[in-house]
């Protein structure tokens, strides 16, 4: 069954959205690994695409409330912004680093 589930969801995905996925898996380790938990983290900030049907938009707005968070919503985009409407998710990603200033 797991076969088949991963089938339907990585069926019809362009060539540089697996790579993205395999490299962000087979790298996590490193990414958490390189997290210093003495830096205090920015405020939250929770991006979410208008149109994801994978998370719908209600679940990032239940999130963000939990985190205390502010909710930037891309337009259009899916459960993958950077592919769906890289230029929106790009200038979402700015406001929130912005915000860390």
């Amino acid at each position: 069954m797991l076969r088949d589930v991963l089938q339907y969801y990585f069926a019809g995905r362009r060539p540089s959205q697996l790579a993205l996925i395999r490299e962000l898996n087979a790298n996590r380790d490193h990414y958490v690994a390189t997290l210093d938990p003495a830096q205090p983290w920015p405020l939250p900030v929770v991006i979410w695409g208008s149109d994801d049907r994978i998370f719908p938009l209600p679940i990032g707005q239940r999130l963000a409330r939990a985190l205390n968070a502010r909710l930037i919503v891309v337009p259009g985009a899916g459960h993958n912004l950077p592919v769906d409407r890289p230029e929106h998710a790009t200038r979402a990603l700015r406001d929130a680093l912005a915000m860390t200033r």
